[in-house]
């Protein structure tokens, strides 16, 4: 959660006070205020004010809620949040709170469950909760009506993490499943006790609560959040965190599985942008403004601290967005109306609640503040320990913010060693309070009692103007799965004049499996885009046996609204035929111009992308407009993955003969040859045929290959320009463009042009490209060999050539970094790997465990100089945990909890003791041979994306992979101890224990 609660990026390390400064003295306590002082400390915006419905002792650490159809409120509370459970303390609890009254104070609790570990999301279900409590999601429910949880069942299991990383908010949805924010550590999700895992790695998923209680397995969705995960009124999903107030979930998953040859990274949008400013009312907590006045200190009076690595959003003691949680789109009636739609945001770090206004923006949202000159929070509170870290609308109609009330609300990893032993991160652990904001002349409407509504009352309920009302009506409807509400749901659907109710009508027809054609194809002429909308979505199980809907769906490509169009691309995938390619066509001409257009264009295009492509160029003027160029680029790759033999030539002769201007076909055939390339083919192997097409063919290409080796080696050109040239040298006969790109490895030719001639050469598979590679080693300079050695150990068939290379010491061994010499001393070619183990000198330290002893024994009492360890930790390390843009094969060693010289040694010298999941090397082997090692840092239903140890990412279409292996090591190699004696490793722990 609550990294959420402090922003990861913040180090537990020393702050180097001066002599004989008392910390103590710069660090008061400070001290809560009870329940009734409290509520005088919020300042809330004109309008509202904040009740307090709940609190100690009936509620403590309350971290997510959820009513059932009667109105009792569940509760998470997160007890041992932030540490791991210490033996003999109670783990967390799930509550249950009750208003006796009925007026929405609740004045009775039980304990419900107890013992829960890490509970962090609940969501009723047929009289229990479904609750996560990692690693597991669990059903409890009471049969005795005690008020106590008599029965548990474990439904999944897999999940991984500890606070912050723990997946949370069980959120229903439209279509009748349980969505759940999958967090940072993910897992390998699984029913319970059940051996066929499905990974769910970093990735949020949804499940039929049906379904799952009897074995069914969840499914991954697109977005990915930390602590947050809602959704607005017509089933979009948004997720936050820790610095980012809103994503938007854009491209569904199940949608780019129609595509496996298109490789999509991105799949949601950030609507607020990162790093916020906030307008908080409290004081600094001291703890803050002693961390930035000694962090200050330390930044201008240590020569290697740069400026650049004290931003001032982390330096800050608040102000700004670093611990957003419970992000919660409200949908209640009790507000205005222009508060409806507005996204909640908890800031508990500046103890303030964010509203933000999310507006349509093409098919995605922006989020804003509605009066940014204002600058003020829609609440905020003087109070420090005020600590809202989730909200939820309720039956009331009103907003419920949920506050664990805690003195410090950071974890461990945001707060200096030397300052930490001052404070108590589990001081209000026994406190909690749930508040109600309601605008003022508030009055409690009817209390819930769902339970005893007959179906026909359910039915009329979906018309509710509380979304909590609605959504726990046909809850119950799918739950109940009563088929005498199916006459009533069709009226409902087509008569309401309330779009949201249709909807809900909709989906609920369909859980029921009664959604018949005559109401599809009334929704999918609704005067509401929103409903045609869902319409289009719901039509998709049932485009096969109508050619009524068929024809609606192509026709709803035209639709004047861009958010139906969007939805009306990817059910095209669906729908076969000329009609249907003409539509997408239109859309392209139209929409070309918006990213998450082309990337749904592109899906529905799928095996016929190549007709596409030719449809969209008979408009002539379709090259000049926006975005026309990376549509026809995620086509054109996507035709090479498919490797399609007729496809292919169609491609190349629409490009030799249709694609104008003159930079457009370079472009086109690059992208072909590198779709190509990751299905495994090439152009070359398309134009072995001898008949008069292919003499054509090779005769245009002949002309494309000629103009670009004239590009890549005439000196007046811009080396963009001849960078340009030799890219496209990299599809060309290796015959011809070997000489030229060995040519531009000369030393006279600028180190960019090495650079892309060598990857030129590597993308060609010919048995020659090793011996190139090697040929210009010893003129090369440090970056163009390390480039040669990437290129040669992709290609198990290269790396004899490297042996050979450094058996006659043309490539001396000091070239070879660690994580390439266990490549080949564990390479699976047993060939590869008896010939290294002959030439590769062993690294024969002793055990582990003696090795860390001697170097623990050996550097005692040398004095370790930062400055020297900072040139170390360049040279050494920075390649996986610090590089340029900030993105890391390793561990972001910010998250560091413990820094004492004994650990971080541990870490350094045995690197596999203790790996993190998400840090474990993978090997990756295509079909026609590639091997990429690094970590997964992206899996959609498509492909699989891995960082190597240089930072570098790679993303392979799921088709084209014949081996995934986790080595089940950390992708740091062991040996490190031949690189760094006892006096730098002193150095090394000095900059490592002090570095931010």
């Amino acid at each position: 959660m609550i990294g959420i609660l402090a922003c990861g990026a913040l180090l537990n390390f020393k702050t180097h006070a001066a002599a004989g400064e008392d910390l103590s003295q710069m660090l008061p306590r400070l001290k809560p205020l009870a329940p009734e002082e409290a509520l005088k400390a919020f300042r809330v915006e004109q309008g509202f004010h904040v009740d307090l419905i709940a609190a100690e002792p009936d509620v403590t650490d309350p971290v997510a809620v959820a009513w059932d159809e009667d109105g009792r409120l569940y509760v998470c509370e997160l007890w041992n949040y932030p540490g791991h459970p210490k033996p003999k303390e109670p783990l967390g609890r799930v509550r249950l709170l009750e208003s006796t009254k009925g007026d929405g104070v609740y004045d009775k609790s039980t304990i419900f469950a107890d013992n829960v570990l890490w509970p962090s999301g609940v969501m009723p279900w047929d009289g229990g909760v479904f609750v996560i409590s990692s690693p597991d999601i669990w059903y409890f429910k009471d049969t005795k009506g005690s008020g106590k949880a008599d029965s548990r069942t474990k439904v999944l299991s897999g999940f991984r993490g500890k606070t912050y990383e723990v997946a949370n908010n069980l959120q229903w949805n439209l279509d009748n499943k349980i969505y759940v924010c999958g967090s940072y550590a993910g897992g390998s999700m699984r029913p319970a006790d059940h051996p066929d895992a499905k990974s769910a790695d970093g990735r949020d998923f949804r499940f039929d609560p049906r379904a799952v209680l009897t074995g069914a397995n969840c499914e991954t969705v697109s977005g990915g959040g930390e602590w947050g995960n809602t959704f607005d009124d017509y089933g979009n999903r948004f997720t936050c965190d820790a610095t980012n107030l809103a994503y938007h979930a854009v491209l569904p998953r199940d949608a780019l599985a129609r595509n496996p040859f298109l490789a999509v990274a991105q799949m949601q949008e950030n609507c607020a942008g990162q790093w916020a400013k906030v307008f908080p009312i409290s004081a600094p907590e001291p703890w803050k403004t002693t961390r930035q006045k000694l962090w200050s200190r330390w930044k201008n009076t240590t020569p290697d601290m740069r400026a650049g690595r004290f931003p001032d959003v982390e330096l800050a003691p608040q102000g700004f967005a670093t611990s957003a949680a419970g992000l919660c789109v409200y949908r209640g009636s009790a507000f205005p109306p222009a508060y409806k739609g507005s996204a909640f945001i908890g800031e508990p770090a500046n103890n303030v609640v964010v509203r933000l206004e999310l507006k349509p923006d093409g098919v995605g949202f922006k989020a804003s503040r509605p009066d940014a000159e204002r600058k003020v929070e829609f609440l905020a509170s003087t109070d420090n320990w005020f600590r809202p870290v989730n909200f939820a609308n309720g039956p009331d109609g009103c907003l419920t913010v949920v506050s664990m009330y805690r003195e410090v609300i950071e974890d461990d990893g945001a707060i200096p060693s030397d300052i930490l032993k001052h404070l108590d991160l589990y001081s209000g652990r026994e406190r909690g309070r749930i508040y109600r904001v309601a605008p003022d002349g508030f009055k409690m409407g009817a209390f819930p009692r769902l339970s005893k509504a007959s179906v026909a009352e359910l039915v009329q309920t979906l018309a509710h103007p509380d979304a909590w009302w609605r959504e726990t009506a046909q809850r119950l409807l799918f739950q109940k799965q009563d088929q005498s509400a199916v006459e009533a749901l069709k009226k409902l659907a087509q008569e309401s004049q309330q779009p949201v109710v249709k909807i809900h009508a909709l989906w609920t027809l369909n859980g029921l499996r009664a959604l018949d054609e005559q109401t599809l194809l009334a929704a999918l002429n609704d005067a509401d885009a929103h409903v045609r909308e869902h319409a289009l979505l719901l039509s998709e199980g049932s485009l096969h046996g109508s050619e009524l809907l068929r024809t609606e769906v192509v026709s709803a490509a035209a639709d004047s609204e861009p958010r139906v169009r969007l939805q009306a691309a990817f059910t095209l995938a669906l729908v076969p035929g000329a009609a249907a390619l003409g539509a997408l066509a239109g859309i392209a001409w139209r929409d070309a111009g918006d990213k998450w257009m082309r990337y749904a264009i592109a899906i529905a295009a799928s095996e016929r992308a190549g007709l596409l492509i030719d449809v969209i160029l008979i408009d002539k003027d379709f090259v000049e407009k926006p975005g026309a160029s990376e549509l026809l680029a995620l086509l054109t790759q996507a035709c090479g993955a498919r490797n399609d033999a007729p496809e292919i030539r169609s491609i190349l002769n629409t490009i030799a003969v249709r694609a104008r201007p003159a930079q457009l076909q370079r472009q086109m055939l690059s992208d072909l040859a590198t779709g190509l390339g990751k299905g495994g083919s090439s152009i070359d192997a398309h134009l072995t045929r001898n008949d008069a097409e292919t003499s054509a063919l090779k005769a245009s290409l002949r002309i494309f290959f000629d103009t670009a080796t004239s590009v890549a080696l005439d000196a007046t050109k811009t080396d963009a320009e001849r960078i340009n040239g030799i890219q496209l040298l990299a599809f060309a006969p290796y015959d011809s463009a070997s000489k030229p790109l060995l040519e531009l490895l000369h030393p006279s030719q600028a180190p960019a042009l090495h650079l892309a001639a060598v990857r030129a050469l590597s993308a060609h598979a010919d048995a020659d490209v090793p011996r190139a590679l090697l040929s210009r080693w010893r003129d090369s300079s440090p970056a163009v060999r390390q480039e040669v050695l990437d290129a040669l150990f992709r290609r198990a068939e290269r790396l004899p050539a490297l042996l050979d290379a450094i058996e006659a010491q043309q490539v001396p061994l000091a070239e070879l970094a660690l994580e390439r010499r266990n490549a080949l001393l564990k390479h699976t070619d047993a060939q590869i790997r008896q010939r290294a183990a002959k030439l590769l000198p062993a690294q024969n330290s002793g055990a582990k465990s003696e090795l860390i002893a001697r170097y623990q024994k050996e550097s005692a009492g040398l004095t370790g100089d930062s400055a020297r360890g900072a040139q170390l930790f360049q040279a050494t390390c920075a390649a996986c945990h610090k590089p340029p843009q900030g993105e890391r094969a390793g561990p972001n060693l910010a998250t560091l909890e413990d820094r004492s010289p004994f650990t971080l040694l541990v870490a350094i010298l045995d690197p596999n003791r203790d790996v993190k999941p998400s840090f474990i090397s993978y090997t990756l082997l295509t079909l026609d041979g590639l091997s990429l090692t690094g970590v997964v840092v992206n899996e959609t239903s498509t492909s699989v994306t891995l960082r190597s140890s240089g930072g570098k990412e790679e993303s392979v279409l799921r088709k084209n992979i014949k081996r995934l292996a986790s080595s089940g090591l950390s992708l740091m190699p062991e040996g490190l101890e031949a690189a760094i004696n006892p006096q730098q490793m002193a150095d090394l722990l000095r900059y490592l224990s002090e570095m931010k």
